[in-house]
């Protein structure tokens, strides 16, 4: 979140800011961007080492969060997606058995046709060979639709593991800008929450003053 606010009150010295007594007859109020920097994920605070006054870099590294428990929840989905691929693979083979099967049974089927020509076989076995064949491809037309659900079921893994990926990113607090930690309002070793403040910075390079109160005077006549 970024605002502006007061960082400084000085006096304004010049030639037409002073008084005949030397003292500053005007004071602006100095103003610099600054960012309150807050985690992004839940647990403990495993390092913040910045302290106030310490400049940073945009992309420097303030804080990191605990991600032991995503990485722990990366190891079971990998598990379950190894176990997913393992059985697209079963799958395959199967079908691939299958359709070696139905190659079998075409060269039977034209074998037996021509044996029906000259009355060397029946109408039944080369029925029988034609059945097969097509239960065959009932069964591969099956297990396409198993391995579709159990392809789907990996898509729905990879979709957890990415969103545990992005929170192990997230865990690792960067500085968004340049600039000089002001205010820090966590230490190493507390619990946090997505949200909470950990410091404040301001980038000092840069100041625009808001405003110039002039004091008001009476001279005596």
């Amino acid at each position: 979140m970024k605002t502006k606010s007061l960082i400084i009150l000085i006096a304004i010295l010049s030639a037409g800011c002073k008084n005949k007594t030397d003292k500053a007859d005007a004071f602006g109020n100095f103003e610099a961007t600054e960012v309150i920097v807050s985690a992004e994920t839940n647990g403990r605070i495993l390092q913040l080492e910045p302290v106030e006054g310490t400049q940073v870099t945009e992309g420097t590294k303030i804080a990191l969060i605990d991600t032991t428990l995503f990485h722990l929840q990366k190891a079971e989905i990998d598990a379950g997606m190894k176990s997913i691929r393992t059985r697209i693979s079963s799958i395959n083979a199967q079908n691939d058995i299958l359709n070696q099967q139905i190659m079998n049974l075409n060269v039977n089927i034209e074998r037996t046709g021509k044996m029906l020509k000259d009355d060397a076989a029946t109408q039944k076995q080369l029925d029988d060979l034609t059945g097969q064949v097509a239960v065959f491809q009932k069964q591969i037309a099956a297990n396409y639709t198993q391995k579709e659900s159990v392809a789907a079921e990996l898509t729905v893994s990879e979709s957890k593991k990415s969103t545990l990926n992005e929170q192990i990113r997230r865990s690792s607090v960067l500085s968004p800008l340049n600039g000089t930690i002001i205010e820090k309002y966590s230490e190493a070793g507390e619990i946090t929450a997505a949200g909470k403040p950990l410091v404040k910075i301001a980038d000092l390079s840069v100041m625009k003053i808001k405003s110039i109160c002039k004091w008001s005077t009476t001279r005596n006549y």
